[in-house]
């Protein structure tokens, strides 16, 4: 899985949403928004948003301006559009996304954090949640794929106390946080609904798209199987792509247990086709290799197909995977 120090250690406590009205500003102008998200949950720009002024393209930020001293004691945030994208998708609660960031310290402009604005350096993926910080949320919801944010908020957003700090920081420190946002996921997959063929487990769905599993009162399949439940209108993916997934699997045996989920915590991974990878069996390669981006498919793997680069297969292995796209 890709992530950041940034996104597990520091944007995870258990604090609740906060927000105001939002408003876009796209190059100079503002712009009120359209999107599916309530405005309650979205962060609006402010006077002192406005002067931060950032150099370099999307995707490359070399510095940040603003008047100093510089101190803010709530949440604002500005957005601009940077780079053109017909994509009307919009960062909402538990859509996976890719973005670049990097995370100021307003009184004296110290880069305490950032990912994938240096030179080689990978984006992160990341997903927000509903114990998301103010902070990441703030910035984030209602932004839309090529928008650059800036939001500026004291460090105590990104704690769970008024009176804690961080990095060195007082509480009522400001932050100064530049995200772009590269690309945004679907949540689950999304397409033409297909029919289980017989002799596969039955499974049904959370509205979240979390699968649950009952096993068949029958020894397991000898055999590879793989079928489409959801058929997406993606890509058809090859050989050595770089998939984003959230998935279950489980060992075929009873009392049936789950062996792992990207579900419970809302994080998606990635996944490399290849035979032999960390994380992948030839078993899931040929399942993944000619499927579409968006499908949802249920694998059954043999252990003579199951091991990886890491692990020895033993056992037959059940997979209820959503292919969300690929990077």
């Amino acid at each position: 899985m890709v992530s950041s120090r940034f996104s597990k250690n520091k944007f995870l406590p258990a604090v609740a949403i906060l927000g105001i009205g939002t408003l876009f500003l796209s190059g100079c102008s503002l712009q009120s928004d359209d999107s599916k998200v309530s405005t309650s949950s979205c962060a609006a720009p402010g006077d002192l948003s406005t002067l931060v002024e950032t150099t370099g393209n999307f995707g490359q930020l070399s510095d940040i301006e603003y008047p100093r001293p510089f101190k803010s004691a709530g949440i604002q945030r500005s957005v601009y559009q940077l780079k053109d994208s017909s994509s009307n998708e919009i960062v909402e609660v538990n859509r996976p996304m890719e973005i670049r960031y990097a995370l100021y310290a307003a009184t004296n402009g110290l880069l305490l954090e950032q990912s994938g604005f240096q030179e080689g350096e990978s984006t992160i993926l990341t997903s927000l949640t509903d114990i998301s910080t103010p902070l990441l949320n703030s910035s984030l919801l209602c932004a839309k794929e090529g928008q650059r944010t800036v939001t500026i908020a004291p460090v105590s957003s990104l704690t769970q106390s008024d009176t804690e700090g961080l990095f060195g920081l007082s509480p009522e420190e400001t932050l100064i946080l530049v995200a772009d946002i590269e690309r945004i996921y679907p949540a689950q997959s999304v397409g033409i609904e297909k029919t289980l063929p017989s002799g596969f487990p039955q499974v049904v769905f959370a509205a979240t798209g979390q699968p649950g599993l009952t096993l068949l009162d029958a020894a397991p399949p000898a055999d590879f199987m793989s079928a489409t439940l959801v058929e997406g209108q993606g890509s058809v993916i090859k050989d050595g792509d770089q998939l984003v997934v959230k998935y279950t699997s489980w060992a075929w045996q009873k009392p049936l247990k789950v062996n792992y989920t990207t579900w419970n915590s809302g994080q998606p991974e990635i996944l490399t086709v290849q035979a032999g990878s960390t994380n992948m069996s030839e078993g899931l390669k040929r399942a993944l290799v000619g499927a579409t981006s968006g499908s949802r498919i249920m694998v059954i793997v043999p252990p003579a197909l199951g091991s990886t680069a890491n692990v020895t297969a033993t056992s037959t292995m059940i997979y209820v995977i959503d292919i969300l796209g690929v990077r």
